[in-house]
């Protein structure tokens, strides 16, 4: 099921794998964000600078996407805010 949403989330989307807008609707943009987690790798830790560059492949407003994986869990950053990782789970 997981799988389908993002897949008509890219089709909807993305061209040459890059994203064109912004989905509006929350289910859209809930699978655009297990899309771009999906880009990082569980066991690594980033710096705030390499999930820029990162997000940056995909969209122009990588800060923006960046929020969206904080603010929705999907990402979590320390404390001092110098690494990001995947949440677990």
């Amino acid at each position: 099921m997981e799988r389908d949403r993002i897949k008509s989330f890219t089709d909807r989307f993305m061209v040459d794998g890059r994203l064109t807008t912004i989905p509006r609707r929350e289910k859209d943009r809930e699978a655009m964000r297990l899309y771009f987690a999906a880009k990082f790798d569980e066991n690594t830790s980033y710096t705030e600078e390499e999930v820029n560059s990162i997000l940056l492949e995909f969209y122009s407003d990588y800060a923006y996407l960046r929020r969206e994986l904080i603010d929705h869990g999907l990402m979590k950053r320390t404390a001092a805010g110098d690494f990001y990782h995947l949440s677990r789970g």
